[in-house]
């Protein structure tokens, strides 16, 4: 039987509707299942719950460090072509910066984007979706920065393309 210690009690739990639970009722609701508290929830999870949720933790990191590196890689070449911008040699090297700047994001939309629906995907399978918060409209989703950001890039990429 789970049983809260003295830590528990000073920071409650609460079951996947939310509602903080007694230990009555985390006998009642849990009974037989391992439960497990993760650290930044708190929830009691049985143990396909705790699988959903550390699989997404761990797919929400993956973009978040794609994300990261797309940003950084966009940043660079932005820098590049700042310093190849004035000079009258440079047509080549600022086309070569604008098709790799273009590549580049589409290669990350890809990516992000896979990561996003798996993510949603995971959600939709699990139990735990009520207790992380609402499911996003489907046009909300196109202002996310793992949606928007390669397109944004990529365009930006194009104008710099065609005024040059």
């Amino acid at each position: 039987m789970f049983r809260r210690t003295d830590f528990h009690l000073r920071f409650p739990i609460r079951g996947l509707d939310g509602k903080i639970l007694s230990n009555k009722e985390l006998d009642r609701q849990y009974q037989g299942k391992n439960l497990t508290l993760i650290r930044g929830f708190d929830m009691a999870l049985s143990d396909d719950e705790e699988f959903y949720l550390r699989r997404v933790m761990h797919e929400n990191d993956l973009v978040n460090h794609r994300i990261t590196w797309f940003i950084t890689l966009q940043g660079l070449l932005f820098a590049a072509l700042s310093f190849s911008w004035g000079k009258t040699d440079a047509k080549n090297l600022i086309f070569i910066l604008g098709f790799l700047g273009i590549l580049t994001s589409a290669s990350s939309a890809f990516v992000l984007w896979g990561g996003a629906n798996a993510i949603e995907e995971l959600l939709s399978n699990s139990t735990i979706t009520k207790a992380l918060g609402r499911k996003s409209k489907w046009y909300e989703k196109y202002f996310y920065p793992w949606y928007s950001f390669p397109l944004l890039f990529a365009t930006a990429w194009a104008v710099i393309l065609f005024v040059k």
